[in-house]
């Protein structure tokens, strides 16, 4: 096999920035900004709420965790209507994401029933840190760096958040930067990779 040429390697490195922008502008097309500002949404209100009306934790989460799934599968719908889910290969993409997440769920709920966590904050962290793991895995998967940032991130602050403040103020740290981990790079997305 010959060697490769300058030329061919600056042609080969284009054709991956070329790729990359492409990755960009399909997944700023596709829900993935709208998930990440619906689920910081979701997040931000459901901690304040928790924080201000402790006796209502259980309902605030299945009313948000309603609503927020079913206005993703709406979206998604809308978008699959409008064709913007073309090719067999991304149907299929999109079906084993949709699985993935469907494993991940099944596992957390499984874990947050066998485990004896000593408080509720520490079953908070389980979740929150289980559900950024999935973020980094789906981001090494996807090939999409900024779902590992955020898995990271957020990780670090649920972590400092929750050995750093008592169980109360947790809540509203966990609103601003669990919410805000996953509003913020939706917000990233939706207005810069187009």
């Amino acid at each position: 096999m010959p060697p490769i040429t300058q030329e061919e390697a600056r042609e080969a490195l284009a054709d991956i920035d070329q790729a990359t922008r492409q990755m960009h502008r399909a997944v700023a097309g596709s829900n993935m900004g709208n998930c990440l500002l619906i689920g910081g949404a979701m997040w931000g209100i459901g901690f304040t709420l928790n924080y201000f009306f402790p006796a209502w934790t259980h309902q605030v989460w299945a009313v948000l965790s309603t609503a927020g799934l079913a206005t993703m599968a709406l979206l998604g719908f809308v978008n699959h209507r409008r064709g913007e889910v073309r090719s067999p290969e991304s149907r299929r993409v999109l079906g084993q994401v949709a699985l993935f997440w469907v494993a991940v769920m099944a596992y957390l709920i499984a874990l947050c029933v066998v485990l004896p966590l000593r408080h509720w904050a520490d079953q908070l962290v389980l979740i929150v840190t289980l559900l950024m793991l999935a973020y980094v895995l789906m981001g090494i998967w996807l090939r999409t760096p900024i779902l590992c940032y955020i898995g990271l991130a957020v990780t670090v602050a649920t972590l400092a958040g929750r050995f750093g403040l008592p169980p109360r103020a947790f809540l509203l740290w966990m609103a601003v930067f669990g919410g805000g981990g996953l509003f913020v790079p939706g917000l990233y997305v939706k207005l810069r990779w187009k």
